[in-house]
């Protein structure tokens, strides 16, 4: 199953309920919420600084995740930011899946020919220029 990050910022009045409930209340809540549609509660921390709780779960799908995060939202005493997060297995999979890329492949004598005096700055030699240095924003020479 997927599994999903959420940083969580209590309200006022959430944090008064907090008070009340305990932060194993609120964890209890928490699974229970995620059991109902499918989902696990792997891990949940509560955080000093801008967001106020850290959750790792597990849940079916995106649509369902969506749901979790309006849900919680719509209430009004909690801000969430959900991050969908990939296994290490994961990732190299999408690391070794060939992509089609829209932008051409830059031609040495295209890369080379905005370049002061024929030279490759020291940024282009170090990084490479995958767009003219006239294009870019910044210039780094």
């Amino acid at each position: 199953m997927p599994h999903l990050l959420i940083e969580a910022s209590y309200s006022a009045e959430s944090l008064r309920g907090l008070a009340k409930d305990k932060a194993s209340g609120r964890e209890a809540a928490v699974k229970t919420t995620l059991s109902s549609v499918g989902g696990k509660l792997i891990s949940m921390y509560c955080a000093l600084g801008e967001g106020d709780v850290y959750i790792v779960c597990e849940y079916p799908d995106h649509v369902t995740a969506a749901a979790l995060s309006l849900a919680a939202s719509s209430s009004g005493l909690i801000r969430t930011k959900t991050t969908s997060l990939l296994t290490v297995k994961e990732t190299d999979r999408a690391l070794a899946t060939k992509t089609a890329s829209a932008r051409p492949e830059p031609t040495k004598q295209r890369r080379d020919s905005n370049i002061r005096g024929g030279q490759p700055s020291q940024a282009t030699a170090l990084f490479g220029s995958g767009m003219p240095l006239s294009n870019r924003p910044y210039r780094y020479d």
